[in-house]
């Protein structure tokens, strides 16, 4: 029988680690150990290391900034591939960018900003990466992040077979919070790398428009905060998520170290060490509470990871 610590640690070298905690690597700040760790800055390095996992069937999964995952106490049993890749190619004649997966948000609304291209103002505030974007199609008003793709690099199995393959937007069959990066049945995509069309505006108003926005999405100042829990209701409920959660009395719901933000009812804080289980017993009895008192269920946006 192969030992798989061996083969890894012989195809990647000391990039690998071993026993690696996950609590810092989400923003919630918890989960236990991951069993092997590899950091990755660039997305030659992380089609090499995803496609050496397959090779080796050993169950992986990528992270950017963790901003939506929260790993399970029990560890993950299998590689953590956390991917820094950050590399972005700005073209100002046509107004796109050419980015991968990797860079943060905040950095490239940024890096857009300072050379006049205005588009991406909507994502100002949220934190993540942009492959966590694309993966999970983030919105805000009347804006999604896959309007603005050209197209998509990503690592795809074909015939059993790793490949890197350019698809235009329409194949990543962007849905409200999905796309299928997320929703593939088997091997998901991985994203490499995105072009994005942006648009030529002055800078003052796109700064205004990034203010505006970092304002009404100030961060927490409480501790770590696990932004967006919930999903907005289906707009044929006729309901808002904001005034669900105040119905239920959301901001008197705390679980051991883990308790509702009380300026913003959709977050929650780790006030002490919280616990993964913990912050999944508090979203569960949320929304126990919501359909008891609303007759309708919440929906997660945030995903969980490893052992449960």
């Amino acid at each position: 029988m192969i030992d798989v610590g061996l083969e890894l640690k012989k195809r990647l070298g000391d990039r690998l680690q071993e026993n690696i905690s996950l609590r810092d690597h989400n923003c919630f700040g918890v989960g236990g150990v991951a069993d092997y760790f590899c950091v990755v800055s660039d997305i030659d390095s992380l089609a090499q290391v995803v496609g050496c996992a397959r090779d080796l069937s050993v169950p992986h999964i990528v992270l950017g900034e963790g901003s939506s995952v929260v790993p399970s106490d029990s560890g993950f049993a299998g590689l953590v591939i956390k991917n820094k890749s950050s590399n972005v190619v700005f073209s100002v004649a046509s107004s796109e960018v050419l980015v991968d997966s990797g860079i943060s948000l905040a950095n490239l609304v940024n890096l857009a900003a300072s050379r006049d291209l205005g588009g991406l103002e909507f994502l100002a505030g949220m934190s993540g990466t942009i492959g966590g974007a694309l993966y999970n199609n983030y919105s805000s008003s009347n804006f999604s992040i896959g309007d603005f793709v050209k197209s998509v690099t990503v690592l795809t199995e074909q015939g059993g077979k790793m490949m890197i393959c350019s698809y235009p937007k329409s194949w990543m069959e962007f849905r409200p919070h999905s796309s299928r990066a997320k929703t593939s049945r088997g091997f998901h995509p991985v994203l490499l790398t995105v072009r994005l069309q942006l648009t030529r505006r002055r800078k003052d108003e796109i700064l205004r428009i990034l203010r505006d926005n970092y304002r009404a999405r100030k961060n927490p100042q409480e501790g770590h905060a696990l932004k967006q829990v919930f999903l907005e209701p289906e707009s044929s409920l006729g309901l808002a998520l904001g005034s669900v959660l105040a119905k239920v009395g959301a901001r008197r719901f705390r679980v051991g170290g883990v308790s509702v933000c009380r300026q913003d009812q959709n977050s929650f804080i780790n006030r002490n060490r919280a616990t993964a289980g913990e912050v999944r017993t508090l979203a569960d009895r949320l929304r126990c509470a919501v359909s008891e008192q609303c007759g309708f269920c919440l929906k997660e946006r945030i995903e969980y990871i490893g052992r449960w």
